[in-house]
């Protein structure tokens, strides 16, 4: 060995996170949503959309299509999927109102979109 110049110094301990960004909790910009939320609400806008008219096509069908008992299981499922979702989408909802979020208003319509085939429900029944 010639000189101490040509070896590197050895490190000790290699710490792998102060060479990475940290972690993001979802919290740090509530201003700006981000694009995984924003698309969550646009995919699921399009079955809160399709609900409504699936289950208004099937409640004021004929009865010959599907006959009246299988019509009427089947409005009843449509219905109560819908709430499910429409529970699901109101709990969004108010969990993204209290972060400040501004995509809190389209998960609002969309739980009130899935709570339309519900309310029908009573009033046709």
């Amino acid at each position: 060995m010639d000189s101490d110049k040509d070896l590197l110094p050895v490190p000790t301990c290699i710490d792998t996170r102060a060479d990475r960004q940290p972690r993001s909790t979802g919290i740090s910009d509530a201003s700006r949503p981000s694009r995984s939320r924003s698309a969550s609400a646009r995919a699921f806008f399009l079955p809160a959309l399709a609900l409504p008219v699936l289950f208004f096509c099937v409640a004021l069908g004929p009865a010959e299509v599907f006959g009246c008992a299988a019509r009427g299981l089947l409005a009843s499922g449509l219905a109560l999927l819908s709430v499910s979702l429409g529970v699901f989408a109101a709990h969004k909802a108010r969990r993204t109102a209290r972060a400040g979020d501004p995509e809190a208003r389209r998960w609002m319509l969309i739980a009130l979109l899935l709570a339309v085939p519900a309310a029908a429900m009573l009033f046709l029944a």
